[in-house]
């Protein structure tokens, strides 16, 4: 009986693996216009009738979501820093003197005219063409 018990333990483990691997990887739901990480604390109070499932952020932000801005998940999938073409920040803030993005990893892309940040996050303070 013990030796049963591991095996379908084990099945158990590998099969909600398989779940985990083919999980979405971004969710929002149907009453609001925001996305999230499925580990947010607003993603985990979706009624799951409302739930929608993204497979990236280009989906969701095509579908008309945007980025929640607790668990500030990604806008891109891709980097793009050679398509950047940055144009003026705002003269006395802060990140502006220290470079865009500079406390988000750098600049990674470009969305509705502003410089996305390689943690995902848009700048507050830089725009782009």
């Amino acid at each position: 009986m013990n030796k049963k018990f591991r095996i379908l333990s084990v099945i158990f483990v590998l099969l909600f693996l398989a779940v985990s691997v083919n999980a979405a990887q971004f969710v929002g739901s149907k009453k609001s216009n925001k996305y999230h990480y499925p580990t947010c604390k607003w993603a985990q109070k979706i009624n799951p009738s409302n739930l929608v499932k993204f497979n990236s952020p280009e989906e969701a932000i095509k579908a008309g979501y945007s980025p929640c801005k607790i668990c500030k998940p990604q806008i891109s999938s891709k980097a793009q820093t050679n398509e950047i073409k940055l144009v003026s920040a705002k003269t006395n803030d802060k990140e502006q003197r220290r470079g865009c993005c500079s406390w988000h990893k750098g600049v990674c892309g470009c969305s509705g005219g502003r410089a996305v940040c390689c943690d995902g996050t848009l700048s507050p303070s830089c725009g782009c063409d």
